[in-house]
């Protein structure tokens, strides 16, 4: 009841949680009150009921992304701000992490070293593993039992590795070692694309024979009949 001597003032209002006014009970200008959640209301020139402003952030009002937190920017180019994860944190959208950028899935930025942890608290083994379509394709791991880094495919498809953006060397499903080629060598063996060496001598391969070099000059060679070539003489220890 108003004071005496006062004309109370009453806005259109609700004591029911959650409720909104319709836009056929508001002209435009008009004020509404929900005093159960404590939202002020006003219809707009677009016909449109809107929460007044500096009321926003009332937890639980629906229908606004934002009020009821994580769960109202599904979709949204709004990112949240993580501090502590549990087992229960479930996010719908892209997550950024230390940095306000926009992410396809997860974006993690940090200083110079441990941007990203995995530490499984004490087990055997600590796993980092790709998927594809719910299904696992490759992975990395150290196994503290037997003291083991491994990384690798688990299904059939070779392990390349990259330098400059060009592969350089490759371990074929069947676990022959290519080098300078993605050529499969066949099971246990080894394809090089170019020469091996040591610290002064070479082996390469040129025009079907393969030459033998020290300090980068012929010394020998081997023909596909199995002739071979020497610059120098060849000298021979015990009895053929």
């Amino acid at each position: 009841m108003a004071q005496s001597g006062y004309a109370p003032i009453q806005l259109y209002y609700s004591a029911t949680s959650g409720q909104v006014p319709s836009a056929g009970n508001l002209v435009n200008g008009e004020l509404a009150f929900n005093v159960a959640d404590g939202i002020l209301f006003y219809k707009n020139t677009s016909g449109v009921v809107t929460p007044l402003a500096g009321t926003s952030g009332v937890s639980g009002y629906s229908g606004y992304s934002g009020y009821s937190g994580y769960s109202g920017i599904p979709g949204s180019s709004i990112l949240p701000t993580v501090n502590n994860f549990t087992n229960t944190n479930t996010f719908a959208g892209p997550v950024s992490i230390g940095s306000t950028s926009t992410p396809s899935t997860l974006y993690v930025r940090g200083g110079n070293s441990n941007n990203v942890i995995v530490d499984n608290g004490g087990q055997q083994f600590t796993t980092f593993s790709l998927y594809n379509n719910g299904s696992e394709k490759a992975q990395w791991f150290w196994d503290q039992t037997n003291t083991i880094s491994v990384f690798g495919t688990d299904v059939s498809a070779p392990l390349a590795f990259k330098t400059n953006a060009t592969e350089r060397m490759r371990i074929s499903a069947a676990g022959g070692v290519s080098v300078g080629t993605s050529s499969d060598p066949g099971v246990g063996n080894l394809l090089v694309n170019g020469s091996y060496k040591t610290a002064n001598f070479s082996m390469y391969e040129s025009g079907g024979k393969i030459y033998f070099a020290y300090q980068g000059t012929q010394i020998a060679s081997l023909d596909s009949s199995g002739n071979f070539t020497t610059i120098a003489n060849v000298t021979a220890y015990g009895t053929p």
